[in-house]
This record gives structure tokens, C-alpha cells and sequence, in this order.
């Protein structure tokens, strides 16, 4: 009779591997919520410690624009005075966000691509000093300015738009939106100050002027149905209620008489005045500013309940998965303890052969439901991580159709293949537990949809070459299984394969069915090797949840037996495996000769045209991902 240490090392071994399978789903679980939190969070922060103060600059910046051009029109000891005050109160919001860009706390929440975009802000609001000196000088004109004193704001802007909020697609939306109203804020601000320096010197606009003049004008019209387009119509109110005010209408008046080279003057009186340019300008720009606070208060509020609901949900998936990670461990410790006990107390007493093959009953019943137990607990984890991996997709998909980041494009989709990579092993985990993977369609699925569905489950996907078939429909309701029973056996043709050959698949149509064949060009197993897998995958026994290095296999086996799949292993004539998988007609259905060829195209064609429909999840499209 074995030993109470030889017990309980036996279920210690047993027990082990499950375990390690529940902290890994946890892991899995809970680290992309957690990291959208913390990605939430430190934009929250870069709005507040940069962004923020950045805004105020720019706004400081703005007056000093218009001061100075006035200046630079008539250097008047009175401008000189008033531009010098004005420069003052640019230098103390300068100071400002210098102190808050240095602080621990926005170092610590910048990302690299945007500790770049404030590296350039800063270097811009350092040229400051040296374009104050250009216009003490007078080196500057109106149209030189106007460049010049845009490059601080539109770096505020750059800043702003690589902390808008990617994970709620809604609110990263609207933040380029009122991204964009602040460009076309930024744009009449440069009309106001180009022509306020013009009409102070008394003069009409040059060329270069106009050309300047109207160039800022067209920006920010494009600008504003931009903005208007992107924002939701809640936060659109303030700015049609601005398009639609009176001083937006003098504005655009005066802009008119301007763009025209004011030729409607029949008097000098007609013509637009410094002073009635001014004061039209300045209610403008100030409704524009107003009307922008609106927005950014709104979208702040908005985003700091998205920090609050992203740490809410990370921490709630964290407890959850702890809490069935210690459940499983604490059933598995009483478990084993109880049955080491058993044994022991038999050992004790010396019982009869009778009471020993009853304790052995006993145990094996244990044993079986102690597996049991860890099944369903590692299925159920399971079901949660698919379900919050089909979230992420979703969160992925809408991720990169919104983006504009050409450069970001080729991460989101490294990112969602590796989300379906996980996803597939978590299918794994709730095939193996009894379960099934949840997802089917109610119309027959092309067999070419259901291999790129498999082939985009594997790491090394592109070795992998399905070449041409024929027009051969799978099952809706058992397309998914086939993916998977694919996707296993082309992912072990990748692995135990050089990584510079190719995986070759070929179907082929036969009295009884469709044949797929997967080919590598590896080294090959050996005959007996071979016939022991073919025996596992006819007749594949229950899992033992301490092997875990033929879990690929394992699902092979249980996916053939339940759909009636026949799977077998041979030598390949290069030298390397050769996995046929037949569909029985039962589930595949091929082309007819003769009086059925039409009927059979015609369905192949519709299940291509018509909209996917999935039971639970996704289309084939959502399945080939």
C-alpha cells in the first residue's frame, strides 16, 4: 500500500498543473484590464500637468501675437508698454507649465511617443525668447508672425491629441473633435492678429498678406466641419450656437470686405478700421474660447468616469480570478488531505483485501471528482477570458478602424493576433473542461473562411499557404470546431518545422467527403511515434490534466469524435508530417456533377453575399480572426 508521502506527492502533481492553468487565465484576465486603467490614468494626468497649463500659454501667447503686431505697426512708446506688460503674464504661464512638465508626476505618466511630442512642445516655447528679440528688431512681418507665434499652440494640440483616450471609442472621438474647434480657434486667432497689425499701420493687405489671410480662413472652415462631424451632438450645441451668433456673422462680414481688398469701400469712411476690426475679432475669438471650455470641461469629466469604471472593472476580473484561483487551491488541499488520510488509517489498522479495494474505490472516486472539479473551475475561467477576449477584439477592431496613426496600425494588429491566439487557448481549456467554444453561424461557411480562420490562430501564420480548392461549404454550426481542429494541427506543422519552409494545405473533394491535407517540411516522427498519436486521436481517452504538452492532440481527438472527423498522421513524401482531416458529407458540402451543379453554386454564392450571422459571436470574418 502506498505511502501517506507517496499520496499526497501524487495529488501534489496532480493538482499542480491545474493550478498553474487558473493563474495563467487569471494573468491573462486581468492584465488588459489593468493596463487600460493605468493608460487612462496617466492621460488624465498629462491633460491635467501639461496639457492644461500648455492651454494657458497659448491663450497668453495669442494676446502677445496681437500686441505685437500692433507694435510692429506703429512703435509707439504706448504698444511698447503695453506688449511689455503683456510678455509678463506670457513669461508666468511659461514658468507655469515648465514646473508642471518637470514635476515626478508627468514624467512618471509620459509614454515614449508622447514624452517626444512634449519634448517638442518645450523646445518651441524656448524659441520664444529669440522671436521677441526679432520683433524688438522689427525683423518680423505680419505674415512671419503669424507662422511663428502658430508653432506654440499647435504643439499644445499635438500633445492633446496622443492622450485622447483610445480605449472608449466615443470619447476619443469627441476629443479629436474639440481637437480640431481648438485648431480652428487657433487659425482666427491669426486672422485677428495679421490684419490687426495691417489695419494699425493704416495700410491694405499685400499679397503674401492676403495670401496668408485667406489661407487661415479656408484651414479653419475645414476645421470647423471637422469638428462638427467627429463631435457627438451634445458637445456640437455650443459651437452651432456660435456659428450661428451675430458676432460670428460681423466677423465673417469684415473677413469678406477683408479677403475682397475691402474694394466695397466707395468712401474713406467705408473702409474697415483698426478699432471696429478689433473689437468684431476679439467677441469672436472669445466665443470661440468659451465655446471650447464648454467642450473640454465635458470630455474631462467624461474621461475621469472612464478612469473611475476602467479601475472599478480591473480590479473587479483581479478579485474574481483570485478568488477562484484560491477556491480551486483550498478544495484541492481538503481534497488531498482527506484522502491521505484515508490511506493512512487503513495502512494503520491493517484492514482486510475486501476494506482496501472499497478505500480503493474510494479514491479512484476522489481522484475522479477532485479532476472533475478542477475541470469545471478551469472551464468556467475560461468561459470568462473568452468572453472578455471577444471584448477585446471588439475594442481592437473599433480601435483601428478610427485611427489615423499609420504607424499604429501594424501594433493593433500584432495586437489582435495575439488576442486571437489566446482566445483559441482558451477554447482549449473549455473544450478539454466538456464544454464547447460558444461560437457557430446559421448559414453554411465557406471551407476557404474556415482555414483562414485556423491559419490566423497560429503564431508562425505566415509559413502557412492554403492553396486553391474547390467551392466546399462547412456546417455553420460546427465551422468553429473545424477551425480549431485545423488551427491545432497547422500550429504543430509550424512548430516542429524550420521556420524558413513552408506549410502547404491542399483539400480535395471524394465520394464520401472533403479530404484537407497539411504538410510540413520537418524532420518527421517515426512509425511508432505515428501509430501511437493516430490511436489517441481515434480514440482519444479522457484528458489527464497533469500532461499538458499534448493538449493540441487532446482536442484534435475530442472535436473528431463529436463531429465524426477522421484525422490521421502519415510520413510526408519531403521528409517532413502530413495531417489528413476528411469532413464526412454530413457537415461539408461539395459540388455535384450534372443537375446539381447550379443549386450548389448558387449556395455557395449566397452564404458569401449575404451579412454573417453568428449564434454568439462574430461572422466567418470574426471567425478568421
Amino acid at each position: 500500500m502506498a505511502s501517506a508521502a507517496s499520496a499526497r506527492s501524487r495529488i501534489a502533481a496532480m493538482v499542480t498543473i491545474p493550478l498553474f492553468a487558473l493563474v495563467a487565465m487569471w494573468v491573462f484576465a486581468a492584465v488588459p484590464g489593468f493596463h487600460t486603467w493605468t493608460a487612462l490614468r496617466d492621460a488624465g494626468t498629462v491633460r491635467e500637468l501639461v496639457v492644461e497649463p500648455g492651454e494657458r500659454l497659448a491663450v497668453e501667447l495669442r494676446r502677445e501675437h496681437v500686441l505685437s503686431a500692433e507694435y510692429l505697426a506703429v512703435r509707439s512708446r504706448r504698444g511698447r508698454a503695453v506688449l511689455a506688460g503683456q510678455r509678463e503674464r506670457t513669461d508666468r504661464a511659461r514658468a507655469e507649465l515648465r514646473d508642471a512638465v518637470s514635476s515626478a508626476e508627468a514624467r512618471a505618466a509620459l509614454n515614449p511617443e508622447t514624452t517626444a511630442e512634449v519634448e517638442d512642445l518645450m523646445r518651441k516655447v524656448e524659441q520664444t525668447d529669440a522671436l521677441r528679440a526679432s520683433i524688438d528688431r522689427g525683423a518680423q512681418t505680419p505674415v512671419t508672425l503669424a507662422k511663428e507665434f502658430a508653432l506654440v499652440p499647435e504643439a499644445v494640440r499635438a500633445v492633446a491629441s496622443g492622450v485622447a483616450p483610445a480605449s472608449d471609442p466615443l470619447l476619443h472621438r469627441d476629443a479629436h473633435g474639440a481637437i480640431a474647434m481648438a485648431r480652428a480657434a487657433d487659425r482666427l486667432d491669426g486672422q485677428r492678429a495679421l490684419a490687426a497689425g495691417v489695419l494699425a499701420e493704416g495700410r491694405a493687405m499685400t499679397a503674401a498678406e492676403l495670401r496668408e489671410f485667406a489661407a487661415l480662413s479656408v484651414t479653419r472652415e475645414a476645421l470647423l466641419k471637422q469638428g462638427l462631424a467627429e463631435l457627438t451632438p451634445e458637445l456640437r450645441v455650443p459651437f452651432l450656437a456660435l456659428i450661428e451668433s451675430a458676432e460670428y456673422a460681423k466677423f465673417a462680414q469684415l473677413e469678406k470686405r477683408l479677403l475682397a481688398g475691402d474694394r466695397s469701400a466707395r468712401r474713406d469712411g467705408d473702409r474697415v478700421s483698426h478699432a471696429r476690426w478689433r473689437t468684431v475679432a476679439d467677441r469672436a475669438a472669445s466665443a470661440f474660447a468659451e465655446a471650447i471650455q464648454k467642450t473640454a470641461d465635458t470630455i474631462n469629466e467624461r474621461a475621469a468616469a472612464a478612469v473611475t469604471d476602467a479601475r472599478a472593472r480591473a480590479w473587479g476580473v483581479g478579485t474574481l480570478g483570485l478568488a477562484a484561483v484560491v477556491g480551486v487551491a483550498i478544495l484541492a488541499g481538503w481534497m488531498g488531505r482527506r484522502f491521505t488520510g484515508e490511506l493512512t488509517r487503513l495502512r494503520a489498522v491493517g484492514a482486510t483485501l475486501d476494506d482496501a479495494k472499497e478505500s480503493a474505490r474510494a479514491a479512484v472516486a476522489g481522484q475522479t471528482r477532485l479532476q472533475e472539479t478542477a475541470e469545471r473551475a478551469i472551464g468556467d475561467l475560461a468561459r470568462r477570458s473568452q468572453s472578455l477576449l471577444q471584448r477585446q477584439l471588439r475594442m481592437l477592431h473599433a480601435v483601428r478602424r478610427d485611427t489615423s496613426d499609420v504607424e499604429a496600425v501594424p501594433r493593433l494588429l500584432d495586437l489582435d493576433h495575439l488576442t486571437i491566439r489566446m482566445r483559441r487557448h482558451a477554447e482549449r481549456l473549455i473544450i478539454l473542461s466538456g464544454g464547447s467554444s460558444g461560437r457557430s453561424w446559421r448559414r453554411p461557411v465557406p471551407i476557404g473562411d474556415a482555414l483562414r480562420a485556423a491559419v490566423a490562430g497560429v503564431e508562425d501564420y505566415r509559413r502557412v499557404r492554403v492553396y486553391p480548392m474547390a467551392d466546399v461549404l462547412v456546417l455553420g454550426t460546427v465551422v468553429a470546431d473545424v477551425a480549431h481542429v485545423l488551427a491545432e494541427l497547422i500550429e504543430n506543422a509550424t512548430t516542429f518545422s524550420p521556420p524558413n519552409t513552408e506549410v502547404s494545405i491542399r483539400g480535395t473533394c471524394t465520394d464520401s467527403g472533403f479530404v484537407i491535407e497539411i504538410e510540413d517540411r520537418g524532420e518527421g516522427l517515426s512509425q511508432e511515434r505515428l501509430a501511437q498519436i493516430n490511436r489517441r486521436l481515434a480514440r482519444p481517452a479522457r484528458f489527464d490534466l497533469s500532461d499538458t504538452r499534448h493538449l493540441g492532440l487532446a482536442v484534435v481527438g475530442k472535436l473528431a469524435v463529436k463531429h465524426g472527423l477522421r484525422v490521421k498522421l502519415s510520413h510526408s513524401p519531403f521528409g517532413g508530417t502530413m495531417a489528413v482531416v476528411h469532413l464526412p458529407r454530413k457537415i461539408a458540402i461539395l459540388p455535384e456533377v450534372g443537375e446539381e451543379d447550379d443549386q450548389t453554386e448558387e449556395l455557395v454564392g449566397v452564404a458569401r453575399r449575404l451579412p454573417e450571422e453568428p449564434e454568439e459571436s462574430g461572422g466567418p470574418t470574426a471567425a478568421a480572426q
